[in-house]
């Protein structure tokens, strides 16, 4: 049976499923707690990723910033 491919490095924007993030903007302050899709909507409108970088706390962390892919040689 097929599976799905996997991705490489953190969970970033639309793959992101928590209702809710603990929000660092891109300049490093904590926002708090805000609605996942407004986050990502913010990131969207500074031209940058929402990416998640806490995934297991409650509610998980996410920063906005660039999403960094790992590169295999």
């Amino acid at each position: 049976r097929p599976t799905a491919p996997q991705k490489d490095g953190p969970l970033a924007n639309e793959d992101i499923t928590s209702p809710d993030v603990q929000l660092i903007d891109a300049e490093g302050e904590n926002r708090g707690i805000v609605r996942t899709r407004d986050a990502l909507a913010e990131a969207q409108e500074a031209g940058l990723d929402l990416v998640l970088i806490a995934a297991n706390s409650t509610p998980p962390v996410a920063k906005i910033g660039i999403k960094v892919k790992e590169v295999q040689l």
